[in-house]
């Protein structure tokens, strides 16, 4: 039944074979096909037949035949009809049945923008309708959507949605909008451009001509033309009003003397005709009518229900038959509806207590039948909160699960504010549901206000949610209570309470990540990715899984990570194999993967691509700024140091007016990785001093990452021994918890510092160990040439454990010397990394104290210093120096 009932969302209703042909209206509206004007506006107050002209559009399109042949080229339009409602006033929502209509033309429109929807958070408007616009441009046929009752639409994205649809869509797309007032859409601009077809009440207006058709071939009035132009005059030609007279003409004696007791308002006289009307039925269908009215939709069964009659199908076919604003709703005769003019004003038909009544019958009857949604409306009609709020409970899931936040936060706003306080399930839903459109501050003092609400045993699911929720808050502002948090809510939610449950793993696992306890954190994005893709969730499925691959990563497991991350991009995929824009989530992880292997034009593509959708799906730094940190490393192996250091800035200042301390760190920390590998000590000396003020209250291991850079630091600084000891502690640390990857930072950093100490056994050893790590797993750009990182020597000697893999690394390291040879052939001899720190420190005006203290290292180490450089540039003092240094582009 609910595919049923979801079928009448895009039914064309039928055209009447006695219906009064608008051959004038109908060549404006081709003209405007046929011209390829983008929007047909047919605008005009209640009952004067838009929906009609549309049909007659439709039948007209059929028989193109009949019309002159400048129409022929439109007569094989396709038509995607969209019957609307005030519970379409969710864009999520609003743009899945636009999907489902276009592909009732095609199935293969829309897929990519569908998977979109799936998210909890629906990305903005534009990233969507742009992927729907992309498959319209493979139609052949014309199109044309129809939205029928647009006045009903009152949400600002939706209105976006029509406006960017009109902007881009592609030649041979038409959009008709039929609605009661005018939409806030440029109208004025696509009128002077010729872009506009424009029907009015004037035009829907019958003249003289068609109101006697109307009146006497369809109503078979037989009517004196006298009474027909004082009905026109009184009616102002308007359809319903003439309808109404002609319903009430048919059983009255004095004709003339009806037509001359009404007149004024559109309002008066539709009052007075449904009165003149339903008088002259019998009590049994007045009585039905009053009825039914509050309904808005209805069937057989449900009529039954609310009038108890046993003539139920009798009275329909005669309603139907005798033209009484019934419309059906699909080719059986299965769903109706009354023109919303008739049923507004039949609703006054019935005492307050009786329309009670109903609504408690028809709530009850859709409930029982699984309409929800329906049900909910006739609880909330009759303010029956309690069983209204406990079928959103129900739908609160499905509804985040598509995508459709905006239904289940305009429910939620229309209950009592003590009743969302009071009660556990309504609190959970509409925290989310804030914090899901993008009013965070909102969501987070709500739930921590109404957290207290909820202690106790009988509140064990609600506060679950709660506590979910907070959790998740806790990913990207660094709270410490992130991983209490996500214990306490997988502790209370049953498996029942799926969704929450993988927003609490996957919090659960990125705070064990943090906490370096990598195994742990695994196996719950493992599960976290398990249920999502069971529940055919992929925002979940894939957010657990691109944390999953990270640990994978640092965990020395590269060839998991890949053949996960491959697996996902051949599963969410659209019918042409092109990647669904949800795989953006994976992307970031799978950057990285590609630059630890070398491939840095796979590395570069994938983190692109990852920052596009990132910024166009979510918000820059949903994912964690690891695509950033890539695109910086690999700018700065290729010779574009600026560039990286420009990238690490923005993305830093962004993560700073988001509140992100998790990316701010990780930027500082990456800032200062390439002033190591760059050999700027005195800038990393400065960062390194910083990044410990920066680091967010949920990283408890973070000084001991500090601790790797701290050691490459002292080692660059020629201090390679203090260095070597604090390399042992790390060594120690990164084997228990498995971090595989930082530990092959560690053996990097204890070869290059044996290797100053002239210890070679103990540098090849701790060479070995790190290529045992990296090698079987494809780890390659660790071992990449950088100014503070030289490894020809270690790498020439271990060539026996892996020459293939050893001679293509040193063959970047040639390269990397010629263009090194190009930058000293300038110079006498050539400066060491030692005395391009020296040099830019006199640059900066330091004195050889000032230097000293600077490098940690004595005054005589920095005179000699400055004595070998002024000697290197061939000048004599220190400001002849300054001079060559700024040709050399030394600053």
């Amino acid at each position: 039944m609910i595919n049923n009932l979801l079928e009448t969302k895009f039914y064309i209703p039928a055209w009447r074979t006695n219906g009064i042909p608008r051959t004038e209206l109908i060549t404006k509206l081709m003209s405007g096909l046929v011209e390829n004007r983008k929007l047909t506006l047919i605008s005009a107050p209640a009952g004067y037949g838009k929906t009609t002209i549309a049909i007659e559009l439709i039948n007209s399109l059929t028989n193109i035949d009949q019309f002159p042949s400048q129409f022929k080229t439109v007569g094989k339009s396709k038509i995607c009809w969209l019957s609307l409602e005030s519970s379409d006033n969710d864009p999520a929502r609003f743009l899945n049945f636009l999907i489902l209509a276009t592909q009732k033309i095609n199935s293969t429109i829309g897929e990519r923008a569908k998977s979109l929807l799936g998210m909890p958070q629906i990305p903005p408007i534009p990233e969507i309708l742009s992927e729907f616009i992309n498959d319209l441009l493979n139609l052949t046929d014309r199109l044309i959507f129809i939205f029928d009752d647009y006045h009903l639409i009152q949400n600002p994205q939706i209105h976006e949605i029509i406006e960017n649809l009109i902007n881009h869509m592609p030649l041979g797309i038409h959009l008709i909008l039929t609605t009661r007032s005018d939409p806030p859409l440029p109208l004025a601009r696509l009128r002077v451009r010729s872009l506009l077809t424009e029907i009015r009440a004037k035009d829907l207006s019958f003249d003289q001509r068609e109101t006697k058709h109307f009146l006497n071939h369809a109503m078979q009035l037989n009517l004196e033309d006298e009474m027909i132009s004082v009905l026109e005059k009184r009616t102002e030609g308007w359809a319903a009003g003439l309808q109404l007279a002609g319903l009430a003409l048919q059983s009255n004696p004095n004709p003339l003397l009806f037509i001359k007791k009404f007149s004024g308002s559109h309002r008066y006289v539709i009052d007075y005709l449904v009165e003149e009307v339903l008088r002259i039925q019998t009590p049994e269908i007045q009585d039905f009518l009053n009825r039914t009215a509050l309904l808005k939709r209805f069937n057989m069964e449900l009529c039954q229900v609310i009038s108890h009659n046993p003539n139920t199908p009798k009275i329909l076919q005669h309603i139907e038959r005798a033209n009484l604003f019934l419309v059906p709703l699909d080719d059986y005769r299965e769903w109706y509806r009354y023109h919303h003019l008739f049923s507004e004003v039949l609703k006054a038909g019935l005492s307050p207590q009786d329309a009670s009544k109903v609504h408690t019958q028809a709530a009850q009857w859709f409930e029982e039948k699984g309409l929800l949604s329906d049900a909910i409306y006739h609880y909330l009609e009759i303010q029956d909160v309690a069983n209204a709020s406990r079928l959103m409970g129900l739908l609160a899931i499905d509804l985040l699960k598509n995508g459709e936040v905006q239904i289940l936060l305009n429910w939620l706003i229309t209950l009592p504010e003590n009743n969302l306080r009071e009660d556990p399930d309504l609190a959970s839903y509409y925290a989310l549901s804030l914090l899901l459109t993008g009013q965070i501050d909102q969501a987070v003092n709500f739930a921590k206000q109404t957290f207290q609400n909820f202690q106790g045993p009988s509140n064990l699911s609600a506060s679950g949610r709660l506590n979910a929720i907070q959790a998740w808050f806790g990913l990207t502002t660094g709270n410490s209570k992130t991983k209490s948090f996500a214990l306490s809510a997988l502790d209370q939610l049953n498996e029942e309470e799926w969704f929450f449950r993988v927003i609490a793993m996957i919090s659960l696992g990125s705070a064990y990540a943090w906490d370096t306890q990598l195994p742990e954190s695994s196996q719950i994005f493992r599960t976290a990715y398990q249920i999502g893709r069971d529940k055919k969730n992929g925002f979940l499925s894939l957010g657990a899984l691109a944390n999953l691959v990270f640990n994978l990563i640092e965990m020395g497991q590269l060839r998991e990570a890949e053949t996960l991350c491959r697996t996902a991009l051949r599963e969410y995929v659209d019918h042409q194999g092109n990647d669904l824009p949800i795989l953006g989530i994976i992307y970031s992880p799978l950057s990285s993967i590609c630059f630890e292997k070398g491939d840095y034009e796979e590395a570069e593509f994938f983190a692109a691509e990852g920052i596009k959708l990132s910024k166009r799906l979510f918000s820059h730094i949903i994912l964690g700024g690891d695509a950033e940190i890539i695109l910086a490393n690999i700018a700065f192996d290729q010779g574009k140091p600026d560039q990286a250091f420009e990238l690490l800035k923005e993305t830093a200042e962004i993560a700073r007016q988001k509140n992100a301390m998790m990316v701010t760190f990780k930027m500082a920390f990456s800032h200062t990785q390439l002033y190591l590998w760059s050999m700027k000590l005195i800038e990393a000396k400065q960062n390194l001093s910083e990044l410990e003020s920066l680091i967010p209250s949920n990283l408890p291991k973070a000084e001991q990452v500090l601790q790797h850079l701290h050691a490459r630091y002292l080692v660059a600084a020629e201090q390679p021994q203090q260095a070597i000891d604090i390399l042992i502690n790390l060594e120690q640390e990164d084997l228990k918890e498995g971090c595989h990857r930082r530990l092959m930072g560690v053996y990097m950093t204890q070869a290059i510092a044996y290797q100053k100490l002239n210890k070679n056994l103990q540098a090849m050893t701790a060479f070995e160990k790190l290529l045992n790590l990296a090698i079987p797993e494809g780890y390659r750009s660790v071992f990449y040439p950088k100014k503070g990182r030289q490894l020809q020597s270690l790498l020439t000697a271990s060539r026996s454990v892996a020459p293939d893999f050893i001679d293509g690394i040193l063959s970047l390291y040639s390269e990397t010397q010629e263009n090194q040879n190009a930058f000293n052939i300038q110079l006498i001899a050539p400066l060491s990394d030692q005395e391009i720190n020296v040099l830019k420190l006199i640059v900066d005006g330091k004195s050889n104290q000032d230097i000293a203290d600077e490098l940690y290292i004595s005054v005589g180490t920095a005179k000699w210093h400055v004595h070998n450089i002024l000697q290197k540039l061939g000048v004599k003092n220190r400001s002849q120096a300054i001079v060559r240094a700024h040709e050399l582009g030394i600053k």
